[in-house]
């Protein structure tokens, strides 16, 4: 995402010459590129606003993102404003810009939380706190499958984690496909210490609807490809469960088929068969139930994956309608692993939340 178009190709005169002076902007969250904008015009308000925003900008030419949404908040300022008011802001602005915010990111059924080492690194580049969990029996958690009975049992790494921070200090927390599930529940249990809930093509509950009505609604679009075992397992802790070529073909073709190879083959060594917390449905009702009095107290996000080839957009469309109202519905052209077949869009929609909430 760059904000590199010249304004004044699209409403205002040709810029007058102000010596030579650019604002560089470069990719949202990143370091500045040779990417150029002219932010003028031959009104005397933009002129001054201009001069302003080059202080500003080649003062504080790391905070590429915080000098995008400066630009943009001082181009909105009633032409009235002085330039002193302009200061003013200028200082309450920036130091806003610059708070830390803490990341918590889980992943989805079958992998870890090695599955957002891109994302991680772009956010932890952007100045933020970020932490990745694996939820039990995933990743390196050293719990084994038959261990898990429940979902509480699979997700209480995550409860943990939340409950675990300091009293005044709030998350941006973001959940990838079944780990949209353990973001809703942790918004039920903890929505004092969760700013955002944000679904990346993720599994959604509310009030009025419930895990089992998704899992019947998955069930009539997806048929039995889920009830597939796609796992071989050899009995034993020292010999621990492989994918079948059955499981191979279902994440190259359903999961990454737009994804890097190299991310394709790192998650061919890395998954884990899911616990069969399912079976018990009347448990499994009722630890996912949440509602409006909780659940509904946190602003929720929602990212589509464009071309999701298991769930797919419609499908996500659906599950927005059902578990509304969301602040926000954005959309990125990513396979269903955004994090690997797209992280820099998806990076930057986080970066974007950031500042938003």
């Amino acid at each position: 995402m760059l904000l590199n178009v010249p304004f004044y190709k699209r409403n205002f005169d040709p810029p007058p010459p102000l010596g030579g002076d650019f604002i560089s902007i470069g990719p949202l969250g990143t370091p500045a590129t040779d990417s150029r904008v002219l932010l003028c015009s031959t009104h005397t308000y933009f002129t001054k606003t201009y001069a302003l925003i080059c202080q500003i900008c080649f003062k504080e030419r790391h905070f590429t993102l915080q000098s995008a949404i400066l630009i943009v908040f001082i181009l909105k300022l009633k032409t009235t404003k002085t330039i002193n008011k302009l200061r003013k802001e200028k200082a309450k602005i920036l130091k806003m810009l610059k708070k830390e915010r803490h990341f918590v990111l889980v992943h989805g059924a079958i992998h870890g939380a090695w599955c957002w080492y891109k994302v991680a690194n772009q956010l932890k580049l952007a100045g933020h706190n970020v932490t990745t969990l694996d939820m039990a029996a995933s990743g390196i958690n050293p719990k084994q499958m038959q261990e898990i009975h429940s979902i509480s049992e699979y997700h209480e790494p995550l409860m943990k984690s939340i409950a675990s921070l300091p009293p005044n200090e709030k998350v941006i927390l973001v959940g990838h496909s079944l780990g949209g599930l353990s973001v809703s529940i942790a918004m039920e249990k903890y929505p004092q210490k969760i700013s955002v809930g944000v679904f990346v093509t993720g599994v959604v509950v509310s009030q009025n609807f419930t895990y089992l009505a998704f899992l019947k609604e998955q069930s009539r679009r997806l048929g039995s490809i889920l009830n597939i075992q796609y796992f071989i397992f050899n009995g034993t802790s020292n010999n621990p469960p492989i994918l079948s070529s059955l499981g191979i073909e279902f994440l190259t073709s359903r999961l990454y088929q737009l994804s890097p190879p190299e991310d394709l083959t790192l998650a061919l060594s890395l998954v884990r068969p899911l616990p069969p917390f399912a079976n018990d449905v009347k448990l499994l009702a009722e630890q996912t139930a949440v509602t409006n009095k909780n659940n509904g107290r946190v602003s929720k996000v929602f990212i589509i994956s464009e071309k999701d080839n298991l769930v797919n957009a419609d499908f996500q469309k659906w599950i927005i309608e059902k578990t509304g109202p969301y602040a926000e519905v954005k959309m990125v052209d990513s396979d269903r692993m955004v994090m690997f077949s797209n992280p820099k869009d998806l990076s930057s929609e986080l970066l974007e939340i950031a500042y938003k909430y």
